[in-house]
């Protein structure tokens, strides 16, 4: 009876371990398994750099169509002492402003610090800097954009800006 005994607990491990065996050799033949691959980030972090300098240039410039092409059409931006502007038409209105204001001469820069996210939004931390004819920096300031892949382009989707205390 023993004999019998061990003979049929033998056959239930061996069934049982064709049975796990079978399963995952199944699950593994039926399913195509899809690695989660980060973006690369520092390539990230140069593509969103370019769109900051052509940000930075359109700017100086008072190109208000070059700016306006850089943000999503349900972007918000919240500037330093400004009410939240919600809309590519609101935020065009206060370019429009502030590219009548422009002092001629002075130039804007924008350098990328951070990025980090995933393929379709990214975030971004930087600083500005705005320089007269002379070179001399007038101002300085940080932000943080978050930039949405639109038809393969990123594009601002949301802003936030503010001045550092003035230069003395």
């Amino acid at each position: 009876m023993k004999k019998r005994n061990s003979y049929l607990f033998a056959i239930a491990v061996l069934a049982t371990s064709l049975s796990f065996s079978s399963c995952s050799e199944t699950k593994t033949a039926d399913t195509q398994v899809v690695a989660d691959v980060a973006p690369d980030m520092g390539a990230v972090k140069s593509k969103i750099q370019e769109r900051e300098n052509t940000f930075a240039v359109a700017q100086t410039a008072g190109d208000v169509e070059a700016l306006i092409a850089l943000y999503t059409d349900d972007a918000i931006s919240m500037g330093n002492d400004q009410k939240t502007l919600v809309g590519k038409e609101a935020i065009r209105k206060d370019v429009e402003i502030s590219a009548a204001k422009r002092v001629e001469g002075n130039v804007t820069t924008f350098d990328v610090t951070e990025v980090f996210g995933n393929e379709d939004l990214i975030t971004e931390i930087g600083v500005s800097t705005n320089k007269n004819a002379k070179g001399e920096v007038i101002s300085k300031g940080k932000y943080m954009a978050i930039w949405k892949k639109v038809n393969g382009e990123y594009l601002v989707f949301r802003d936030i800006y503010n001045n550092d205390a003035p230069i003395k």
